[in-house]
């Protein structure tokens, strides 16, 4: 429906509003069963698993081992890896 809504008359602006409203009602509710259906698969391909001690230290230690914070202070002062 294209209608010129600034000189349109209020009843059809408010029959739009409401067919806007439904609209976004159904997508809304299309998207949440999507999202529930893609977190399902996700959870039956990739079943989550608690990090390993090593892997924690990884993500904690940064790449190469150095520690995140420095890498910050590093990059900070302007140096490059």
């Amino acid at each position: 429906m294209t209608t010129d809504h600034a000189t349109g008359d209020p009843a059809e602006l408010q029959r739009e509003i409401e067919r806007l409203r439904a609209q976004l009602a159904a997508t809304t509710e299309e998207a949440e069963r999507y999202r529930k259906a893609a977190y399902a698969l996700l959870r039956e391909r990739v079943p989550y698993t608690s990090p390993t001690e090593a892997e924690l230290k990884d993500m904690l230690d940064g790449p190469r081992g150095r520690p995140f914070g420095e890498l910050l202070d590093e990059l900070e002062r302007g140096g490059g890896s």
